[in-house]
């Protein structure tokens, strides 16, 4: 790429992940089963705009307020009752959304979302954008003279070991940025070959979880790489009612208008 890439690039779990961006780093937030997907797959469908808020009556309140808005609700795999769409990839292409708001909350990828408002800029990648992401990344650091980092999303609850997925998808990230001239800092990161992510996708976790819950179509379709040239970004901050933020997802590159 003209100029190469500079700065320092850290992989980093849940909220240091987070308190790192809003130190000042350009973040790049991986919930890789399965938001990171998802809203590719709501953007490519063409939606307008994403508007991904941490808490489900919050999600609620502000869908009431768009006319003709999607909701897509998921806690713990499963769609929340009364909305139109859980977090799944496959679907989010199924569905009529172009031109349309949607309204996004999930388990744990909204809030590693919203929680990363003070980096200079959020964007959203995993496995099916890994290459669109890198160079997004590269040059909203390039903008920004600022320093990355990959957040893997993990866990709200902080439970250790169970998002393997998302580390194994950040570092493969990582990997990527500093082939691209960044300087990978130590610690955070596990060495995989992108190869290997479709069955650790499958023997994780969640992804057995999803399996079981009828959506293991979703666990190999996430893992596929670089079947995508969107790369989600925040674009705006929307104050909500009772303290409440909603990030304000489209596509990059920003617009002129911005």
């Amino acid at each position: 790429m003209p100029g190469g890439l500079r700065g320092r690039v850290a992989v980093r779990e849940g909220e240091e992940g987070t308190d790192l961006a809003s130190e000042g780093r350009v973040a790049v937030i991986v919930d890789a089963l399965r938001e990171s997907a998802t809203l590719c797959s709501l953007l490519e469908a063409g939606a307008k705009e994403v508007r991904v808020v941490a808490e489900a009556d919050a999600a609620r309140a502000l869908a009431e307020e768009i006319p003709d808005g999607v909701t897509l609700g998921e806690r713990d795999g499963r769609k929340i009752d009364g909305f139109d769409l859980g977090n799944s990839p496959r679907d989010a292409r199924r569905v009529n959304v172009k031109g349309k708001t949607v309204v996004m909350t999930t388990t744990t990828g909204a809030l590693r979302i919203v929680s990363a408002q003070g980096a200079p800029a959020v964007l959203i990648g995993g496995p099916r954008n890994f290459s669109a992401v890198a160079r997004a990344a590269a040059e909203a650091a390039r903008q920004h003279a600022a320093d990355l980092v990959i957040v893997a999303a993990g866990t709200s609850e902080g439970a250790e070991g169970m998002t393997v997925e998302d580390l194994a998808s950040a570092s493969v990230l990582a990997g990527r940025l500093k082939g691209m001239g960044a300087t990978l800092e130590p610690g955070g990161f596990i060495n995989v070959p992108a190869e290997a992510l479709p069955e650790l996708f499958r023997n994780c976790p969640n992804g057995r979880n999803l399996k079981q819950l009828g959506d293991g179509a979703d666990v190999a379709y996430c893992a596929e790489i670089d079947r995508t040239d969107v790369t989600p970004y925040v674009a705006d901050w929307l104050d909500l009612p009772g303290g409440d933020v909603a990030a304000v997802v489209r596509a990059w590159p920003p617009s002129t208008q911005e």
